[in-house]
């Protein structure tokens, strides 16, 4: 019964340390140093004072030997203890995760606030991915941002690039292409991928996935590349693509940030539309100010070719116009001289009557 006593008083002393370091635990988790300080302490005390009894039993002089009945509630107190601050550690551990989620979520909220306050002024494409690639920065480091327009018949996508590092690395890809940002879908396994997808396309490591094409990947140093699908509506409108490149390694996004992103994408895709929209209008204004240019060119050279057909034609309205009159005096002198000749004949006549 002694060595029964000895035994569960061991036991009660190592329960009572165990507890002692998940209340030590429960300070990181929790924040609260003072409270979980004190708890540890008055059960290190408690198992200090169990032990004390225990070295008293093995030391010299006659301790009396340890109580099994005694020792047996201190064990089951102990026992009950260390489960109640076990149990207990899950549940403050659940609290820390769901604040530190709500205080996620909150950043999230904020960062697609300004971002859609930056969309709203935007009136290009650089504008609104710049705007973009600011929020994606903070939130989740990424350094680079860029977006795939999709044709409509999506056998092509426009490739535009957000400000960063990445813009230089493009001019290099740009002076080996005659057209580096239009890129052709067909034949490209990833774009074809990008184009389907309903979801967010996540390539981990680029030097090795069989999706991504290996030359472009040296020429550009990608590492990590994530690409999240835009819709409007069911409209597919292209794709918003971040990543790593070079020494920034590979760094998959976590859950979180996955649909950060994908909310993230989802705002960008009104504005993409109205900047597309507003793109075409430029475009048919630009295209309907050269036809006006034109048209007033023709206008002006067929008024200056009215103006010489006027001007000789006035010349010659003059020529026939003098010519018409001479004809009408003439008309009168010969008229004159034909009266008279006719009253000289009179005379003439008249004359030979009177000498007859």
């Amino acid at each position: 019964m002694q060595m029964i006593g000895i035994i569960i008083l061991v036991i009660s002393i190592l329960l009572q340390f165990v507890a002692a370091v998940l209340a030590v635990r429960l300070i990181r988790i929790t924040g609260k140093r003072l409270a979980w300080s004190l708890i540890a302490a008055a059960v290190v005390l408690m198992a200090v004072r169990r032990g004390i009894s225990l070295f008293a039993y093995f030391g010299p002089g006659q301790a009396k030997p340890p109580d099994v009945v005694a020792e047996s509630i201190a064990l089951v107190i102990s026992g009950l203890m260390l489960i109640g601050i076990a149990r207990i550690v899950p549940l403050f551990i659940e609290r820390k995760r769901a604040e530190e989620a709500l205080r996620e979520q909150e950043r999230y909220a904020q960062s697609l606030l300004r971002l859609s306050r930056g969309l709203e002024r935007a009136q290009t494409y650089n504008e609104a991915l710049n705007a973009a690639r600011d929020e994606v920065m903070t939130i989740s480091g990424y350094q680079h941002l860029w977006a795939y327009i999709f044709t409509d018949d999506k056998k092509y996508a426009k490739m535009l690039v957000a400000r960063g590092p990445i813009v230089d690395k493009l001019k290099k890809f740009k002076s080996e292409k005659d057209t580096p940002l239009t890129l052709t879908i067909q034949g490209d396994r990833m774009l074809e991928e990008i184009a389907e997808a309903k979801n967010i396309v996540v390539v981990e490591n680029a030097l090795t996935d069989e999706r991504t094409d290996k030359k472009i990947v040296a020429m550009l140093g990608n590492r990590t590349i994530i690409n999240v699908p835009i819709f409007l509506m069911d409209k597919h409108l292209g794709s918003m693509g971040t990543g790593t490149f070079d020494d920034e390694g590979f760094r998959v996004p976590t859950k979180s940030e996955r649909d950060y992103l994908v909310l993230l994408a989802s705002h960008m895709a009104v504005t993409l539309d109205r900047i597309h929209l507003l793109t075409k209008r430029k475009e048919a204004e630009e295209e309907l100010k050269k036809h006006r240019e034109h048209l007033e060119e023709l206008v002006r050279e067929r008024t200056a070719e009215l103006e010489t057909k006027n001007v000789e034609l006035e010349k010659f309205n003059k020529f026939f116009v003098g010519r018409e009159l001479r004809m009408i005096e003439l008309k009168k002198i010969i008229a004159e001289y034909e009266k008279r000749i006719s009253e000289l004949e009179k005379e003439i006549v008249d004359l030979k009557d009177i000498k007859q």
